[in-house]
């Protein structure tokens, strides 16, 4: 019933327009079931949206167990929008994580691109001589540990409408 990237997901649907008697193949070519995969998949992102913004800390400690889930469904063409707003980053001018829109709230108004940079960690990152400078003049760069995430902007393209640059 959902995509792959919530495969993390566990439930029962019960819906009444659904007939007991029909095959799998039948549910799986119907139209009423594209309509209720389409259906459920907003409402868990939606879910998963309002918990991140009620409770950002837990949401947190949930993300880490579950980041390979959501930055894969970030990929996702259909849905890769709004599983990119729960994507959490490190940044290098900061400690703890941030979203795309924390990133936005806090970059110069200078700024015309969100910067970004592949690290293992957020220590390795700051000694790297391309963030060093951006550091030390208080310029937010992404701290990316998985390389999936530059698939990621790679795919987005552009965020609020700046666009993703490596630094």
């Amino acid at each position: 019933m959902l995509p792959p990237f919530l495969r993390f997901v566990k439930g029962v649907v019960d819906c009444e327009d659904i007939p007991l008697n029909v095959s799998r193949e039948g549910y799986q070519d119907s139209a009423l079931m594209a309509k209720l995969k389409s259906y459920l998949t907003k409402r868990v992102i939606k879910s998963l949206k309002e918990e991140a913004e009620k409770d950002p800390s837990a949401y947190n400690k949930w993300y880490k167990d579950f980041e390979m889930f959501i930055k894969e469904g970030s990929i996702d063409h259909e849905y890769k929008k709004d599983m990119s707003l729960l994507n959490r980053y490190g940044l290098n001018i900061q400690d703890g994580v941030v979203s795309l829109k924390d990133y936005i709230s806090i970059k110069k108004p200078t700024q015309d691109r969100i910067l970004y940079m592949f690290a293992p960690s957020k220590s390795a990152a700051n000694e790297s001589p391309y963030a060093y400078p951006l550091t030390k003049a208080g310029i937010p760069v992404l701290i990316t540990n998985t390389h999936i995430d530059e698939m990621i902007f790679r795919e987005l393209d552009t965020f609020e409408g700046l666009k993703f640059s490596n630094i």
